[in-house]
C-alpha cells in the first residue's frame, strides 16, 4: 500500500497540473471519471476507505452517496443536495477540490493506516447519528410485527 500511495500522489500531481494529458476538458465530471477508472485499475485499493472518509468530512454524517458528489457537498456546503450544475469558475473550483480531498485522504491513510483510518470514520458516524437521532427518526412511527400471543393459561 506504502508504494501505490505514493504513485498515486504522484499521479494525482499530474493530474493537477497537467489536466488535458488525461482527458478532454478539465472538469470536475471527467476528474471523477479518471479517479474511478485509476480506482477500478487497481482493484479498488487507491481509493479504498474514500468513501467513509470523504463521509465524515460532512460533519461524522452518514452517506451512501457516491464520494464524487459527496466531494461536491464537501467543497460546496451550501449547495443543494443532488447533482448541481456548475459554472465554469465552480468547476474548477469543484475539480480542485476533490483532488486536495484525495490528496489528503491519502496521507491521512498513509499516516494512520487503512484500519485506524475506518475505526475514526465509524467513531464520527455514529456519534454524529447519537447527536442527531431525533432528526433521523423524526416521523417514523414503531411498527410492531411480532404478533401478539394470547394466554390460554386462564
Amino acid at each position: 500500500m506504502k508504494n501505490m500511495n505514493a504513485d498515486f500522489l504522484e499521479i494525482l500531481h499530474d493530474i493537477r497540473e497537467n489536466p488535458l494529458k488525461y482527458m478532454r476538458a478539465a472538469t470536475f465530471d471527467e476528474t471523477v471519471a479518471i479517479l474511478s477508472g485509476i480506482n477500478h485499475a487497481t482493484q479498488k485499493q487507491w481509493l479504498d476507505g474514500f468513501q467513509e472518509w470523504i463521509t465524515i468530512q460532512l460533519e461524522g454524517g452518514y452517506s451512501n452517496t457516491f464520494w464524487g458528489i459527496t466531494s461536491l457537498y464537501v467543497t460546496f456546503p451550501e449547495f443543494p443536495r443532488g447533482y448541481p450544475a456548475l459554472s465554469p469558475p465552480n468547476e474548477e473550483l469543484a475539480r480542485n477540490g476533490l483532488l486536495a480531498q484525495v490528496e489528503q485522504f491519502l496521507w491521512e491513510r498513509k499516516s494512520e493506516g487503512l484500519d485506524s483510518l475506518r475505526k475514526r470514520c465509524r467513531v464520527a458516524r455514529n456519534e454524529w447519528a447519537e447527536r442527531h437521532e431525533d432528526e433521523i427518526f423524526a416521523g417514523c412511527e414503531w411498527v410492531d410485527t411480532e404478533p401478539e400471543q394470547e394466554n390460554d393459561d386462564v
